[in-house]
């Protein structure tokens, strides 16, 4: 049919593998890694994934290079823990969750950076961020406009594995114009490579800073910063306004069923609130009811799928049974299966990358006497005639 376009193909991932400690290497090549819309795109894609015995950091760079996400582990996390993890079709952001959980940790996510930490520090750090972008603007900091541009700026900030903190503090201040005062007040530390994609000054600045449980100012004018203790930010406060004919008192009533402890008042036709950054953006999101909600989606069906897959020595029953829990059917006639002499438990080393179905089922039943049809989110196993 003239104008008629092939259904889109969603890569999702389905990895298996022993992945090994990372080299050190001094010159690692920055990554090409999203921002803006296509980064938060991203974080909602489907990952299927079951790691055994895997250094987190590995895990991490792995993810960066098929998802090219960009992601920083806090210096306090613990990045020589294996981990053991099966994913089954959850969003990506939900994954990296349940991966900064595994290293007992939690996910924060700033624009455009995995942010692996602490719990109490992803608990403040957006609202951190948010108040330095804030500051910028205080009549008493007396920064000017055109200033304020240049610090709102986003620039990609990389480093090389056993940079210290005090040079990558230096080449953020140099792409911003700015000094920093009691830079000797962080310790030396050689960290490991990273990258943060089309950061602002005062995103990088925190995002390193948070780590040494320190803080910062800005100078006047904008032209510098200065390094301070690290002391808990003041929530943010905002207003909103009710949708239709709902008023104030009964929205602030909706809300605290909702959120019992939310910090909130009447003000005239508005409601005050006061939170994090977290928090504001889940009461926005109840003022935007009024759309269409989102269907739930199915599984994407078994052909729209790009598939990445290393294993060694794994049986085919424990591989068909990751493609079950990512909601696709697996029929077969076990009876038959016997009398023809195939075993599913049969071992079996794959490494693929981004397969369509059909080539990686290929090589999945390779010599094991099956042929498959593929029907939506059904795959009909039989024995080969």
């Amino acid at each position: 049919m003239a104008g008629s376009r092939s259904p889109a193909v969603l890569p999702v991932y389905l990895i298996a593998a022993v992945v090994t400690a990372e080299p050190v290497l001094l010159d690692r090549p920055q990554p090409t890694c999203l921002y803006g819309d296509k980064f938060r795109e991203a974080l909602r894609q489907p990952l299927i994934a079951s790691w055994e015995h895997v250094e987190p950091r590995a895990l991490w760079r792995r993810l960066m290079e098929e998802r090219q996400v960009a992601f920083l582990i806090d210096r306090r996390v613990d990045p020589s823990t294996l981990l053991t993890l099966s994913l089954t079709g959850e969003p990506l952001q939900a994954g990296c969750e349940r991966i900064a959980a595994a290293m007992g940790a939690a996910l924060a996510v700033p624009d455009n950076v995995l942010y692996v930490g602490p719990a109490e520090t992803v608990k403040w750090l957006r609202t951190t961020i948010e108040r330095h972008e804030q500051a910028l603007h205080d009549p008493q900091r007396k920064v000017p406009a055109r200033r304020r541009l240049d610090l709102t700026a986003r620039h990609t900030v990389h480093w090389q594995d056993l940079d210290s903190p005090r040079e990558i503090l230096q080449q953020i201040a140099r792409r911003h114009r700015l000094t920093i005062a009691n830079l000797d007040v962080v310790p030396h530390d050689l960290w490991a490579s990273a990258t943060l994609p089309q950061v602002t000054a005062a995103e990088a600045m925190t995002m390193v800073l948070i780590q040494f449980e320190l803080e910062w100012e800005w100078e006047p004018g904008g032209e510098g910063i200065r390094i301070v203790p690290w002391r808990e930010p003041p929530p943010i406060t905002r207003r909103y306004k009710p949708r239709g004919r709902q008023t104030a008192a009964q929205l602030l009533a909706d809300w605290q069923r909702t959120w019992p402890d939310l910090v909130a008042s009447v003000e005239g036709s508005e409601v005050l609130a006061t939170g994090r950054v977290e928090d504001h953006e889940a009461l926005r999101a109840t003022l935007s009811v009024g759309k269409p909600m989102p269907a739930a989606t199915e599984p994407t069906p078994l052909r729209r799928r790009l598939i990445t897959l290393r294993v060694e020595n794994a049986p085919v029953q424990g591989i068909l049974q990751e493609l079950e829990k990512s909601g696709i059917t697996v029929a077969y006639d076990a009876a038959r299966f016997r009398a023809a002499g195939i075993d599913l438990n049969r071992p079996v080393t794959l490494d693929v990358q981004k397969a369509t179905a059909d080539e990686f089922l290929q090589k999945l039943f390779d010599g094991l006497g099956i042929t498959f049809e593929i029907d939506e989110r059904t795959l009909r196993l039989k024995v080969k005639e």
